[in-house]
C-alpha cells in the first residue's frame, strides 16, 4: 500500500486565498454603493408639471353669476307688486315696516306664494279664523 503524503498547500491553493478575499471585498464594495433615492412627485403638483415640461393649466374664468337673480329666474318668480320687490310692507299708521305677506318677505312671488294667497282669500271669504303666519295658508 502506498501512502499519499499531501500537504495542506497541495490540497488548498493558499496563494490564491488572499487574492480571492481581496476580490470578494471589492465585490462587496460595489454592492454597498448608495443607490440614488427615488424621488416621489405628487400628480398634478407644480413639480409634476415641471417634470413633464408643461405649464400648470389654469381654469378659464367663468362669468360672475348673481345667485339671487338665478333663484328668482329658476323659481318662476315675479316681482311682488305689494312691496315693489323690497320684501317689506310699510304700515304708515304705525310708521313701521313689516315683512310682506304676499311674498313672505322675499320680494318676489313664486307659485307657492300664489297658492298661499288663494288659500288666504278662500279662508277669509269663508269666514274662518285668520292667522298672520306665512306658513299657515300653504296649499
Amino acid at each position: 500500500m502506498s501512502i499519499n503524503t499531501l500537504s495542506i498547500d497541495d490540497l488548498f491553493d493558499t496563494n490564491d486565498l488572499f487574492e480571492s478575499a481581496a476580490h470578494f471585498e471589492a465585490s462587496l464594495a460595489e454592492v454597498d454603493t448608495p443607490v440614488a433615492e427615488k424621488i416621489r412627485i405628487r400628480a398634478y403638483s407644480a413639480e409634476y408639471y415641471e417634470w413633464i415640461g408643461q405649464s400648470i393649466p389654469m381654469p378659464e374664468k367663468s362669468p360672475e353669476i348673481k345667485a339671487v337673480e338665478l333663484i328668482k329666474a329658476s323659481s318662476h318668480g315675479k316681482d311682488c307688486k305689494a312691496c315693489d320687490g323690497t320684501g317689506l310692507y310699510r304700515i304708515h299708521k304705525h310708521n313701521k315696516d313689516i315683512p310682506c305677506a304676499k311674498c313672505a318677505g322675499k320680494g318676489y312671488i313664486t307659485p307657492i306664494d300664489e297658492a298661499r294667497g288663494k288659500a288666504y282669500t278662500a279662508r277669509r271669504n269663508a269666514g274662518l279664523p285668520m292667522d298672520a303666519s306665512h306658513t299657515d295658508y300653504i296649499h
